[in-house]
């Protein structure tokens, strides 16, 4: 019982820090002598620190003792690799930003562990360890990448190559699941337990949280949104299917669509080669051909949108990757699409929104993934906790 509480007051403090004793009283609901003592073992134990005397007496703030170590979280794509450091109250440290020249497997690990050490220059504090989010299906331990057809993969150890070239525990999960984690703790979905959010780039997947708990599936491999059917004989997709969401609405999609304009004589300040940014650049700079084709597929995510409202009635659906880098009218054309199609009681009762995080949310999810799996380690009760 003891460990429990004491893995209660961590989790406290995690959520809602920094935060007095007083208010984690109330919000665990023991009582204020219980948490006087618990509190005075987790500081002895170098888990938690206050703020100096000097703040002022009972009521001094706790905090996570931000000594403990830094994490890494980073988000491997087709395109780009971006790495975020973090502290155990994920306060950004360093972040880096590298081309993907190549996407196999060994120049992808040189890739990552190469950003892990730039990350961990100059740092004094240990590393916890790393988190890779990736698109890919992942198994339920977080070691192998299971499938992924953006990178062109099939059951590779991931997890285990990177944790013997680093020395520091290592974990691979699926990257609109480590966006949700990130924007679920600590961004837009901050204390809504039923939400979705989507990650449109070089791919489209979801990830979900139902009841304060991240949605996994059967086999760990739920999300894959972008291969839901839209256009019953729509192009030919990877997947083998036809009409798939990806196909008409991710950053290849529209990038095609404006290729295939710009071979006809539409005009465009755009320029070959078309990276993402580009796109979402001429979208804010009012490019026509790239508003057009932007609010297209943004329309079709909107009826993507519509059928996760139906299906799992979230009061929050959060847009993000690079297509919510093009601002507004993505979002106000996904809701008009959403509100025609889903279920009007369930529309009702939902926001649809841009994150909070950009282009950093699974980064953050990754981080956060590092720190549970270290405070649980700490803390063993916060075990199979969304916050373990």
């Amino acid at each position: 019982m003891r460990a429990a509480n004491r893995a209660a007051l961590v989790a406290a403090v995690r959520r809602h820090g920094p935060i007095t004793r007083s208010a984690l009283s109330e919000w665990t609901g023991l009582s204020k002598g219980a948490v006087s003592s618990l509190v005075a073992e987790l500081l002895r134990d170098g888990v938690l620190y206050e703020e100096d005397a000097a703040a002022g007496g009972r009521n001094r703030a706790l905090h996570l003792n931000r000594a403990l170590g830094v994490a890494l979280g980073i988000e491997l794509g087709t395109s780009e690799c971006r790495g975020i450091a973090t502290d155990v109250a994920m306060n950004p440290v360093r972040r880096s930003l590298q081309p993907v020249t190549s996407v196999t497997v060994e120049a992808s690990i040189g890739l990552i562990a190469a950003m892990a050490r730039q990350l961990l220059e100059g740092e004094t504090r240990p590393c916890l360890g790393l988190a890779v989010a990736l698109p890919a299906l992942t198994d339920a331990e977080g070691q192998r990448v299971v499938f992924s057809e953006g990178l062109g993969w099939s059951d590779v150890p991931l997890a285990g190559r990177l944790s013997d070239i680093l020395g520091v525990p290592v974990r691979v999960t699926n990257r609109p699941r480590a966006g949700a984690m990130g924007e679920h703790w600590y961004g837009a979905g901050v204390g809504v337990d039923d939400m979705v959010y989507v990650s449109v780039s070089d791919g489209i997947a979801a990830g979900a949280f139902i009841e304060g708990r991240p949605l996994i599936g059967a086999t760990g491999y739920g999300g894959e949104f972008g291969h839901t059917t839209v256009l019953l004989d729509g192009p030919p997709c990877v997947c083998g299917n036809r009409g798939c969401l990806e196909t008409v609405a991710s950053l290849p999609a529209i990038r095609q669509a404006i290729r295939q304009r710009v071979r006809v004589g539409a005009d465009t300040s755009l320029r070959e080669p078309i990276a993402y940014r580009d796109i979402i650049a001429a979208v804010r700079d009012g490019d026509a051909l790239a508003l057009g084709e932007v609010r297209r597929a943004s329309e079709y995510l909107g009826v993507g949108v519509a059928n996760l409202i139906n299906l799992f009635n979230p009061s929050l659906v959060i847009i993000g990757g690079y297509l919510a880098e093009a601002g507004e009218m993505v979002i106000h054309s996904i809701r008009k699409a959403a509100q025609r199609r889903a279920f009007p009681v369930s529309y009702r009762h939902v926001q649809i929104q841009r994150n909070a995080l950009s282009l950093d949310s699974a980064c953050v999810g990754a981080c956060a993934l590092v720190v549970n799996g270290y405070i649980a380690g700490l803390e063993p009760a916060l075990c199979g906790s969304p916050w373990g």
